[in-house]
């Protein structure tokens, strides 16, 4: 499961009684990612709230590990999924040079470029 870092900052705002502002709360989600708790999912190596980031495997493995004792003789399954938001770049284009066309988004009102989530072109 990702997140993006707006959300994490939010996230660390609300939780975390020490951070005072958003400045602190990104410099903590900063040090989280150079702990290797969170991850960037294309491997960039500095935090920004624009990205998208996935759980460290440390973080991962020791939440499995709790699971899988609370559910003794139980299997947990994990699903697994890639996208990739493009924020203020172009859409992509597919083979021929067709534009990729987004996926479609629930509307709950008028409708954001900035919603739109481009599907991984392989």
């Amino acid at each position: 499961m990702s997140f993006i870092g707006r959300d994490l900052v939010d996230w660390l705002l609300e939780h975390v009684e020490d951070l005072s502002d958003r400045k602190a709360a990104r410099q903590y989600a900063a040090e989280l990612l150079r702990a290797g708790l969170i991850r960037h999912v294309v491997s960039k190596l500095t935090f920004t709230e624009k990205c998208y980031y996935v759980f460290g495997d440390a973080v991962v493995g020791a939440r499995g590990a709790a699971d899988s004792t609370q559910n003794s003789g139980g299997t947990m399954k994990v699903e697994a999924t890639t996208e990739v938001t493009y924020v203020g770049s172009p859409a992509p284009t597919g083979a021929h040079g067709n534009v990729v066309r987004p996926y479609a988004q629930p509307s709950a009102g008028p409708h954001q470029i900035a919603d739109q989530t481009w599907p991984l072109v392989q």
